[in-house]
């Protein structure tokens, strides 16, 4: 678990000024979430959720929960944006969407099937945003700490 590479991120984003985000979520609100998706969070994204719900930072906007409006909203709620599109381009069960690239071609998405002991964390993988493309998915970061890092690293060097 990198708890280490998701505190990183958490101290690079109070640097950014303009860094917002919509939490804290309640456990209540989280499990609403939980049992909307079929899929249980935990460790670092769920204490994501808890503290910021979702994230702009650094000019990107890192998907999580906004309110309990699963069924009629928009991003960056992304447990509607993952219900929206298992109906649409039949994203599987196991793939909650966290983020989407700047072209739209790929979600990233938190893989509920990779890390599905309590203790291990969800691995993020790339996975294309459309219908019918046949590629395959490829993993980008280890969890979702690693990711959230890598993703302001990569803002910050450009």
């Amino acid at each position: 678990m990198s708890i280490k590479d998701y505190e990183e991120a958490k101290d690079l984003m109070k640097e950014d000024p303009k860094t917002y985000h919509l939490g804290p979520h309640s456990d209540e609100l989280i499990h609403v979430a939980e049992k909307k998706l079929g899929i249980k969070f935990r460790g670092i994204y769920r204490d994501f959720l808890k503290e910021y719900g979702i994230v702009s930072t650094y000019g990107h906007q890192v998907y999580g929960i906004t309110s309990d409006k699963f069924e009629n909203d928009a991003v960056p709620n992304a447990v509607w944006l993952t219900l929206l599109e298992r109906k649409t381009i039949d994203l599987p069960n196991n793939l909650f969407i966290i983020y989407e690239d700047d072209f739209g071609d790929y979600y990233y998405c938190m893989d509920f099937n990779q890390g599905s002991e309590v203790d291990v964390e969800p691995k993020v993988v790339a996975y294309p945003a459309g219908v019918g493309i046949d590629w395959p998915q490829k993993t980008v970061a280890e969890d979702f700490g690693q990711f959230l890092k890598g993703l302001i690293l990569d803002t910050i060097e450009l």
